[in-house]
């Protein structure tokens, strides 16, 4: 019997963390967002799209070989954030190995589309698409 009762204890007291602590409760609305990032003409591949909005959380997602991307909102969720977003693209990451030391992908996206970004969109609680046409140097 104390087994019993140990287990339903320790069941409502997940369910009460999971409402509380990161339920559908706290999270704000949110759109599915996905696109395609091309630089001078091509597909920009192994990119980070992030998407910041005036409060709360960002969204990110990666793009793949012809440079599409969906944003993750969290583990769970997709999208982002419903409202007014500046987005950044970058393709300078920092790579921790296994054995050996961190290392750092080169950054082709020019500054204007991430650190100083000029990007912004607005997510709407719906599919939203946004593509992104960047002009730079693209190294040969």
């Amino acid at each position: 019997m104390g087994t019993q009762r140990f287990v339903s204890f320790f069941l409502c007291v997940c369910v009460v963390c999971d409402l509380g602590c990161g339920g559908h409760g706290d999270r704000p609305e949110t759109g599915r967002v996905t696109g395609v990032v091309h630089l001078d003409g091509m597909p920009l591949v192994k990119a980070q799209v992030m998407f910041f909005p005036d409060t709360g959380r960002m969204s990110q997602g990666e793009t793949d070989e012809q440079g599409a991307y969906e944003l993750i909102y969290r583990r769970d969720v997709l999208g982002a954030k419903v409202g007014h977003h500046k987005v950044q693209i970058t393709t300078s990451m920092r790579h921790i190995g296994d054995d050996g030391p961190a290392t750092s992908s080169p950054e082709l996206v020019p500054r204007k589309y991430n650190v100083d970004s000029e990007l912004e969109v607005t997510v709407l609680a719906e599919d939203n698409s946004f593509d992104f046409e960047l002009e730079g140097k693209r190294p040969k």
